[in-house]
């Protein structure tokens, strides 16, 4: 039953061998301290916005990435000695024979990049807990090859690049990843992710004195665990089962997996992200921790404001119009039913981003007139992701048409929105 605790509890042993090497990190521009102005209040964009100023143009970290194989390219970019996270990203994917796609990366691809090494890292052995509450894992293997390090550089970076933030921590990471390593973080039954370790210590704290509650330990053999975490002590009321418990908890959540988190805030310190995060923890909180975003028909419209047309009173403008009236269609379909198909698929076929990035997008609507290479128009919609411009098709007169072009095109064009 205990296997993958004693196991974990080895791994806890492993030093970390992490070395620093991103010191120049420690001088880089930070955000606003709280501290210098108790009275004035920071957004996330902007406090991003002031991180940025120290990103450089000058130099290039470029990525060579397979979407089938995404975190072993981004090791290998993040591992070379021209590489650092100030440098701008130039971002090239593969398709799945190796061939180059070929697309300049002025934004779109580093976005799309972002978004999916984030998705993998918070799915991947690095993290444990459900989609909306993740906490660090401790992986002996990963802690050595300093991948808990590797992926809070990629969250850092991506805040500042203009990517999207994890959005899925627990409330107790989150707040373990801002405190220095010593710090009491308290976590909640629910987080511990071995069910019959989470049902027996629930059926422990629910044990009505002290008798019933030593023979829940022996039934159980929660003595090993509690033994493990140097909580174990006579239970004489049940105060002492609650305290006995709680502290199990803290450390078999938190407390235990202490080298990993020490590893990813190193990580984290890129581009003086860590320590914004400290000097404004409510702030950062939406990037890191889940909340619901919620978009509706006329919120994504509004994320288009500029629509390119042709002049009125042209033929092309009065096709125009019954396309915007067929997207305006669209959206609304969207909202009503995100069973198969969301704003999300549309964003990120547009931008590359599958929610909305702290540092604002800009995104615009324009149309596909002209001919494609074998002289007919477009059927499906087409995107430019580094500018952010949805190209819509004209040719579908009928709306079911265009909606069924539309989700056909963004479920199956992998990257930059190219049917």
């Amino acid at each position: 039953m205990y296997a993958a605790l004693l196991f974990n509890q080895a791994n806890s042993d492993v030093l970390d061998k992490e070395e620093d090497l991103r010191s120049e990190d420690d001088h880089m521009l930070c955000a606003p301290n709280a501290n210098q102005s108790t009275m004035q209040k920071f957004t996330l964009k902007e406090i991003l916005q002031n991180l940025s100023e120290a990103l450089t143009y000058d130099e290039i970290s470029k990525f060579n990435i397979s979407r089938n194989h995404i975190w072993e390219g981004t090791k290998r970019a993040l591992n070379r000695k021209s590489f650092h996270p100030r440098n701008k990203i130039s971002v090239k994917f593969t398709d799945d024979i190796g061939t180059s796609e070929g697309a300049v990366d002025l934004g779109g691809p580093a976005r799309e990049f972002f978004t999916l090494v984030i998705e993998w890292l918070v799915n991947s052995k690095l993290f444990f807990g459900v989609e909306t509450s993740k906490f660090l894992s401790l992986n002996a293997n990963c802690l050595e090859e300093r991948e808990y390090y590797l992926a809070g550089q990629i969250f850092a970076m991506s805040l500042v690049h203009g990517g999207p933030g994890p959005k899925c921590f627990a409330e107790s990471c989150y707040h373990a990843v801002m405190k220095e390593t010593g710090t009491q973080i308290h976590a909640h039954l629910n987080d511990v992710p071995d069910y019959e370790l989470r049902s027996s210590f629930d059926r422990l704290l629910k044990a009505c004195d002290a008798k019933e509650a030593t023979q829940i330990i022996q039934n159980e053999k929660l003595d090993v665990v509690f033994d493990m975490a140097g909580t174990i002590q006579v239970v004489k009321t049940t105060d002492d089962i609650q305290d006995m418990v709680q502290k199990t908890i803290d450390w078999y959540v938190v407390g235990r997996v202490q080298p990993a988190y020490c590893s990813f805030r190193k990580g984290l310190q890129a581009l003086g992200v860590l320590e914004a995060m400290r000097n404004h923890p409510d702030v950062f909180h939406e990037a890191f921790c889940y909340t619901p975003e919620v978009l509706t028909a006329s919120s994504f419209e509004a994320l288009f404001p500029e629509v390119t047309r042709q002049y009125e009173g042209s033929n092309r403008r009065l096709v125009e119009n019954l396309v915007l009236s067929h997207w305006r269609d669209f959206l609304q379909d969207t909202e009503e039913d995100t069973s198969t198909f969301s704003f999300s698929d549309i964003l990120f076929f547009t931008t590359g981003c599958k929610q909305l990035p702290p540092l604002g997008l800009s995104c615009e609507i324009a149309f596909l007139h002209d001919p494609e290479d074998d002289g007919k128009l477009s059927k499906f919609p087409k995107a430019n992701t580094c500018a952010g411009i949805l190209y819509l098709p004209v040719v579908h007169k009928d709306y079911e048409q265009f909606k069924d072009a539309m989700i056909f095109a963004m479920q199956n064009s992998r990257g930059f929105g190219i049917a």
